[in-house]
């Protein structure tokens, strides 16, 4: 492999990782963390359960990624706010 290729693949790798984590901290600050499964995930994510599985092992190690944890930050801007004149915006 060259040197070119393996920063790809390593970009492409940490790109799918976020785009799993992002998925999982939508649906637990939607439903909850306790009703979240890894087919959940991966439909949010767009991908198959076989490319989620080699990312995490299970919901749990999505879990302890730090991820699936909905901080107030994260809940927070998915709030929907009032503006004047502009009506409902998130």
């Amino acid at each position: 492999m060259t040197d070119e290729w393996e920063a790809s693949l390593a970009t492409h790798r940490a790109q799918q990782r976020t785009l799993i984590q992002r998925a999982a901290v939508d649906l637990a600050t939607e439903r909850g963390l306790s009703s979240v499964g890894m087919v959940d995930v991966a439909r949010r994510a767009g991908i198959s359960r076989a490319t989620l599985y080699k990312y995490f092992s299970s919901v749990e190690a999505v879990r302890g990624s730090g991820a699936a944890a909905p901080n107030s930050r994260a809940v927070a801007h998915r709030r929907p706010v009032w503006r004047r004149g502009n009506g409902i915006e998130t």
